[in-house]
């Protein structure tokens, strides 16, 4: 069978409906909201805590002796694999660390009476994927936090971080 027979074969209205009619129509939009939004990351690496720099209560890691001058971390919202499998067995600990972020919406309502978000505009328009940034499907990372430029949107750290002894588990 001819590609072009198979294509004949497919009814658009059937798959996407008959018109503009048929489909829910947007009936309002939100202002843009930001809501608190914490973001587990994680990131497995080797550390001996006897020689980690101590402040008070807290141990000190610094992103100038990591690679591109950043700590990496993954997180859920990258999609194919499970982040903490991901940083399993790559190093003698695993940081677990909760990142507060501001993730951007707007509320839409619908003529068939159901309700959804959507990222507002400006969110996507200070949204750069291919390069290192702080907005990702409508979060704003804090300053000196980005989401890389790759594919899995890593996200690294650039300034010093204050982590306390609870959030390292020792990997086995």
């Amino acid at each position: 069978m001819k590609l072009s027979r198979i294509i004949e074969g497919l009814d658009f209205d059937e798959l996407f409906g008959k018109n503009d009619k048929d489909r829910p129509q947007i009936i309002s939009v939100g202002e843009p909201q930001q809501i608190d939004y914490t973001l587990e990351l994680y990131r497995g690496f080797d550390v001996n805590l006897d020689k980690l720099e101590k402040r008070g209560k807290y141990y000190i890691l610094s992103p100038k002796r990591s690679e591109q001058g950043l700590i990496w971390f993954t997180h859920k919202l990258i999609q194919g694999y499970n982040p903490i499998e991901y940083v399993q067995g790559r190093g003698s600990h695993i940081l677990t660390y909760p990142l507060h972020c501001v993730r951007h919406i707007q509320n839409v309502q619908w003529s068939d009476g159901s309700s959804s978000t959507k990222i507002p505009q400006e969110i996507l328009d200070a949204t750069e994927p291919t390069e290192n940034g702080r907005y990702h499907m409508g979060i704003e990372l804090p300053p000196g936090w980005v989401f890389s430029y790759k594919y899995e949107k890593f996200i690294g750290c650039s300034i010093e971080l204050q982590i306390t002894p609870d959030m390292l588990t020792p990997q086995k």
